[in-house]
């Protein structure tokens, strides 16, 4: 309609330019991999890969696969896929186990919807499984493990700035059992295995958490401190990660992770590689 009310070759001259910006089209990145290690100050450890692949472009299959040994030593597998229904909606299927495999072993399933509307986001998450505890070898007992019903509910929100972005969720877990109680009856306590106890107390009554993030020329800055109430001991925690990235590349990212010392955390650092195409 424009080229109806230029001359000719402004007409054509406009055209030009429009084809030659084509040079400067690149298309998006729909694939990312990435590899993390490392170690804190009292000779644990962690490593892990994680992955968003696209199958076409509205599903994405996602994995993670992480193994940590500090003194609640577990391994944290993920899979599932995830996709956009519009330019608003996006959802999420995922698969998750956490724990160690004869002591304690939590499987559930896990479905989300995210909302976006302009720089605002709002997601909702349903987590539906069980959780197997395993007890010591007993002769009075014909059982080696109790099972425990488990849902969670979490909500987020989010607004991002031209520089500055902010998170906040908040995530209630229910056992079908009271945890509480293993550690206030001693018979009770005695007859999980030791390493299963272990496990047991990384287990959520709730999870609150606030993420604090700047991007600004290829640099990213991020602080996430949450407060994690147990399940067993009833007890708060709060937990503090500063996160430091550089695109090296289109394709290439670099990070650094931090873990704070707070609540006698002890310190650790860890270094990631994104690669994506």
């Amino acid at each position: 309609m424009l080229s109806m009310l230029l001359p000719a070759a402004a007409a054509e001259s406009l055209e030009d330019d429009d084809f030659w910006l084509l040079l400067d089209y690149e298309e998006p990145l729909q694939n990312a991999l990435w590899l993390y290690g490392g170690v804190d100050e009292q000779g644990g450890g962690y490593y892990g890969a994680s992955g968003d692949l696209a199958i076409i472009d509205a599903l994405h299959f996602n994995f993670a696969v992480t193994e940590q040994n500090y003194a609640v030593e577990t391994v944290d597998l993920r899979g599932g896929f995830s996709g956009a229904i519009n330019r608003n909606f996006s959802w999420s299927v995922l698969r998750k186990f956490w724990g160690k495999p004869d002591k304690l072993e939590k499987n559930d399933t896990a479905f989300s919807l995210s909302f976006y509307y302009r720089r605002f986001n709002l997601r909702g998450a349903y987590e539906t499984g069980d959780v197997e505890i395993f007890l010591r070898p007993s002769p009075f007992i014909r059982r080696d493990s109790v099972s425990i019903e488990h849902l969670a509910y979490e909500l987020g929100a989010g607004y991002s700035w031209p520089v500055f972005y902010t998170r906040i969720g908040y995530k209630q877990h229910e056992y079908d059992k009271d945890l509480s109680a293993i550690s206030r009856r001693p018979r009770l306590f005695l007859s999980f295995d030791a390493v299963s106890l272990q496990q047991a107390t990384a287990l959520a009554d709730f999870e609150a958490s606030i993420l604090l993030g700047l991007n600004s020329q290829g640099m990213i800055a991020e602080l996430f401190v949450s407060r994690i109430k147990s399940a067993i001991f009833e007890d708060l925690n709060t937990y503090a990660t500063l996160r430091l990235a550089k695109g090296l590349s289109r394709q290439l990212e670099l990070g650094l992770d931090f873990e704070l010392p707070v609540n006698e955390v002890p310190f650790s650092a860890g270094l990631s590689l994104g690669v994506m195409w």
